[in-house]
């Protein structure tokens, strides 16, 4: 029950907050960011993100239809909904588990067209 109330409440806790965060304009932007819509037209792209920098990418890259690739984990589903409300979708897998087909869903995304973004730095470095 705990775990539902979870998946319930916190991704869309989550929109609200970055969304205002996003609306401020409280962040710098990464580098590059300017250039995305540019590069983006050349065909898909992988987009590599730090972890610290998740939050700021949910809002600036929203409802570019990005797939991004998610942990199977608990934690993971909390970020795959989340990032739902932002207009990704997600391909799961990680290092530990079903990595291999996390890693075809992610090559099937970008030969169909679609940019695919990840963050390097997971919990095995």
């Amino acid at each position: 029950m705990k775990d539902l109330l979870l998946l319930a409440v916190v991704p869309r806790m989550a929109k609200v907050l970055v969304s205002l965060l996003g609306a401020l304009g409280s962040y710098p932007l990464p580098r590059g960011a300017d250039q995305f819509p540019d590069f983006r037209v050349e065909g898909p792209s992988i987009l590599v993100f730090w972890h610290a920098r998740t939050l700021m990418h949910l809002y600036l890259y929203r409802n570019l239809g990005i797939r991004g690739f998610v942990s199977q984990s608990r934690d993971g589903e909390l970020l795959a909904r989340t990032l739902s409300y932002f207009g990704y979708s997600s391909v799961r897998g990680s290092s530990s588990r079903g990595g291999f087909s996390g890693m075809r869903g992610l090559l099937r995304a970008l030969k169909t067209g679609y940019d695919v973004g990840l963050a390097p730095d997971g919990p095995r470095g």
